[in-house]
């Protein structure tokens, strides 16, 4: 099987144009939005013109890290979904953060952007098989956590962004991977990662299935709410605008 070759652990900055790998930066950020749709999946989230650019120029400022910029190129070159993806849970994950004041916002933006590197590990015929994975497969899929902690620490990330990477597919009832982990041991910022990953992953389209929608998408969430937060998830979706078909807008206050 091919193996995505990990980029060098020291990583020298060369003596290169600030403003066009801004540029550059620029462009991904808009590509990224053309690809990863529109208020169908979004809602409100990005119509407030302050909270836009303030999402791309953390998005900027973030991958002008050469150590993120360098991982995150493996990711797209290694598998596009997993790269837009990315992207789509910072968007959607650092204004939640926002709006719950929380600190350090470029490492938590990193966390986003990084939560998935694991998948460079994972073959390329699993991520993009277009039918439903053997038992096997899924087992190795679900490596992708802990391979993305050891791929972070590597490194030489923080802590908080190696553990959003190796719990964000943890629940809050125990029933997550890899280590089983409940809601005390869970801080906010991977209680969010969790929400916006699953919104994120029901909503774009896999080669073995199509998008959902938006509203389902909402309504998955609140019916496995003993996995998630509720206050987070009741801020994100009052943040986007978007709830289940004939369900009065949520409050869990």
């Amino acid at each position: 099987m091919e193996k995505q070759k990990l980029p060098p652990h020291t990583i020298t900055l060369k003596k290169r144009d600030i403003l066009e790998r801004r540029n550059h930066l620029k462009d991904d950020f808009y590509h990224a939005l053309t690809v990863l749709g529109s208020e169908k999946r979004f809602g409100q989230l990005l119509m407030n013109p302050n909270d836009f650019s303030f999402v791309e120029d953390l998005f900027i400022e973030i991958v002008l890290n050469e150590k993120v910029y360098a991982l995150l190129q493996t990711l797209k070159s290694w598998e596009k979904y997993s790269y837009f993806h990315s992207i789509d849970v910072f968007i959607s994950g650092i204004l939640v953060l926002k709006e719950f004041q929380a600190a350090n916002l470029e490492t938590l933006g990193a966390g986003l952007l990084l939560h998935d590197i694991g998948k460079i590990e994972i073959p390329k015929e699993i991520l993009a098989k277009p039918e439903s994975l053997s038992d096997d497969e899924f087992v190795k899929v679900m490596e992708h956590p802990l391979k993305g902690y050891e791929i972070l620490k590597k490194y030489s990330f923080s802590d908080q962004i190696c553990n959003m990477a190796r719990d964000h597919h943890e629940r809050l009832d125990g029933t997550g991977y890899p280590y089983q982990i409940t809601e005390k041991d869970i801080p906010i910022e991977t209680k969010i990662l969790m929400i916006v990953d699953v919104y994120s992953a029901l909503t774009l389209e896999r080669p073995y299935r199509p998008p959902m929608s938006a509203p389902d998408a909402m309504q998955v969430l609140l019916n496995d709410s003993c996995q998630f937060d509720t206050q987070c998830l009741d801020k994100f979706m009052n943040m986007v605008d978007i709830f289940p078909e004939k369900t009065a807008v949520p409050s869990f206050s």
